[in-house]
């Protein structure tokens, strides 16, 4: 029987010690995993800038009152890859994974009023992580030894319905609303594979094997405004604002393995319960000359309702995000040369998470650089890579060094002519 608690007891507290030491992909652990920006490599490329940024062939979900800036009928799909390197100081991890960054329609009904409609499918959260930790545990008369392996992944996705309009004179309006659909799924694994006792004559050679797998199933429904003016003809200014939001989360959670002599466990929890989607508020501004235009943006959330994956080592708090983009549109004239109409990109930002780990904030550092090359009349190439770090001044925090490459394909065509108005 002792034997048999000493397990337990390295389950219940060492392994939650190991949710927060080594391993991890960008502290994807906690909560509903890391949130996701407006999808596309055109974005990606500006460092996520977004919100006063209107171009003519960029699906803008974020701030949808720029729906309505093309005149064209486009559908965008898009390729998201992640290589990462995580380290506490001691160990260290190299992990990469790959997903789709969205499939999403846009209808430009009629620029002149600013019409324009998108649906699709675009990704809101992403849990993906891999850690493997070493155990160690003695007692009077006892010394345990093991591993423990853990891997959490799935999100959230987004089915996206939106529409914009203009307002009066250069003021648009937009709205999009976003029904939730995911499921996160973690495992936690504990093997004990040597217990010598030294108080006995003999050694014996004990193995143990208990696991944990839990699955939070995410339903609900999103509305997310904006406006767009247009101040001046170089100057704009963009705003959104997404509201609270308290999805329901079904939640599932089984133990099972074996233990000590032989001994098989298999229990399983069910839950229904609810949490709270951070409320978002965002303003941005750009300025354009020319072929180029530069923008900034600023954003700001509340995660504090969070209630899914939480541990007493963290607090969600408020999370604060800015962002400064530059482009350099491919000329659009007939007669222009293939390289005249490629376009280029570049950006910068800086993020603090959403939470603070044992006191201490996180912030997300990056730079980013794309380029975009049409295939055709209508279609279009656009790759965005970023590259930045996740750190924390708290010794022995996670410090997660990134790479993102994003690449998206959109094809457009003219559907909605213009008629002549009086």
């Amino acid at each position: 029987m002792r034997v048999r608690q000493l397990v337990v007891l390295i389950f219940a507290l060492i392994l939650r010690d190991a949710c927060l030491g080594q391993g991890g992909s960008n502290y994807s652990s906690f909560g509903l995993g890391d949130f996701r920006r407006q999808p596309g490599g055109l974005y990606e490329g500006m460092g996520g800038t977004s919100i006063a940024m209107p171009t003519m062939h960029g699906i803008n979900l974020t701030n949808p009152a720029l729906l309505g800036m093309s005149s064209l009928t486009r559908l965008q799909v898009g390729y998201r890859f992640d290589q990462r390197h995580v380290t506490d100081g001691s160990q260290s991890l190299n992990q990469n994974n790959g997903s789709i960054d969205g499939i999403i329609g846009s209808f430009g009904v009629d620029t002149a009023l600013g019409i324009g409609i998108t649906f699709g499918l675009e990704p809101t959260t992403s849990v993906d992580y891999a850690s493997t930790k070493s155990l160690y545990a003695a007692t009077p008369g006892d010394t345990v030894k093991g591993t423990s392996f853990r891997r959490g992944e799935g999100g959230i996705s987004s089915i996206v319905l939106g529409a914009s309009v203009r307002i009066t004179g250069r003021l648009y309006a937009g709205i999009n609303l976003r029904s939730l659909v995911g499921t996160i799924t973690m495992y936690d694994q504990v093997s004990i594979t040597e217990s010598p006792f030294s108080n006995s004559s003999r050694i014996d050679t004990i193995r143990y094997n208990l696991q944990q797998a839990k699955s939070h199933e995410i339903r609900g429904l999103i509305a997310n405004a904006g406006l767009y003016w247009e101040m001046l003809p170089s100057l704009s200014i963009g705003a959104f604002a997404s509201l609270r939001n308290v999805p329901t989360v079904r939640s599932s959670d089984r133990i099972f393995g074996v233990v000590a002599e032989g001994i098989a466990l298999d229990s399983t929890l069910s839950s229904v319960s609810t949490t709270s989607l951070p409320m978002t508020f965002g303003i941005g501004a750009s300025w354009q000359r020319g072929r180029t235009r530069i923008g900034v943006d600023v954003e700001s959330s509340d995660h504090s309702g969070m209630t899914v994956n939480t541990t007493s080592a963290v607090t969600f708090t408020s999370a604060l995000r800015a962002s400064l983009g530059v482009m350099y549109m491919g000329a659009r004239q007939a007669g222009s040369s293939y390289s005249e109409r490629v376009g280029y990109s570049a950006g910068a930002s800086y993020q603090q998470l959403p939470f603070t780990y044992r006191g201490a904030e996180l912030q997300e550092y990056s730079l980013s650089a794309g380029i975009n090359f049409p295939l055709g009349s209508a279609a279009m190439v656009d790759i965005g890579i970023s590259a930045g770090q996740r750190t924390s001044a708290l010794q022995g925090a996670l410090q997660d060094t990134f790479m993102r490459l994003v690449t998206t394909v959109s094809i457009g065509e003219q559907w909605f002519r213009p008629f002549a108005r009086d």
